[in-house]
């Protein structure tokens, strides 16, 4: 069975009862720190800021996976971009294909 994770402040997976769903950074970050993930199915805008205004997004989310990875956890072994922003994508694959696969 694929342990799936789907991130998205917005969107819902066609099939809900396959996956955990994060809303939020806080909440991907809570999900993949108590489980291990087969895939990862992310946004890069997640609708998500800080006390003081920082964004947090899907981008940050994988660069989280990657200090991960160094460290020696596991990371999902396959990934979906489920965004429209042109510029997030390219940042999020570039940290993907450089380090997480």
């Amino acid at each position: 069975m694929v342990r799936s994770l789907w991130v998205d402040d917005v969107r819902t997976p066609p099939n809900p009862e396959d996956f955990d769903i994060a809303r939020t950074y806080e909440q991907a970050i809570q999900f993949l720190t108590s489980r291990e993930y087969d895939l990862l199915c992310i946004d890069h805008d997640l609708g998500c800021f800080s006390d003081n205004g920082r964004e947090w997004t899907g981008y940050d989310v994988v660069l989280w996976l990657a200090e991960r990875r160094e460290l020696g956890f596991a990371v999902p072994s396959s990934y979906h971009l489920l965004t429209d922003n042109p510029s997030g994508r390219a940042r999020i694959v570039g940290v993907i294909e450089r380090y997480l696969l």
